[in-house]
């Protein structure tokens, strides 16, 4: 319930759909609980150096400031870098 209260939706598991009042998180909550699957978002699942070489290339292809193929090649780079040092 408190994670509720301050705006954020708990694990499933139990009917706490009932329990949201925000429009919007309700709207989240009834699109993920009846999912059949949940892909998690890309950056959660690297490492932190690779997260935010990929947060900072996406926020530079929306704002124009980088065309697809360097951001490619930029977490392209990144990438090996790591992936050399670990």
């Amino acid at each position: 319930e408190m994670l509720i209260a301050n705006g954020h939706i708990p694990p499933f598991g139990e009917d706490i759909g009932s329990k949201i009042d925000d429009p919007m998180m309700k709207k989240l909550y009834q699109a993920v609980s009846g999912s059949d699957a949940v892909q998690l978002w890309y950056d959660q699942s690297l490492p932190p150096e690779l997260a935010q070489v990929h947060l900072d290339t996406t926020q530079a292809l929306f704002g124009l400031e980088m065309t697809p193929e360097e951001a490619a090649q930029t977490m392209e780079e990144a990438a090996r870098r790591y992936h050399g040092e670990n």
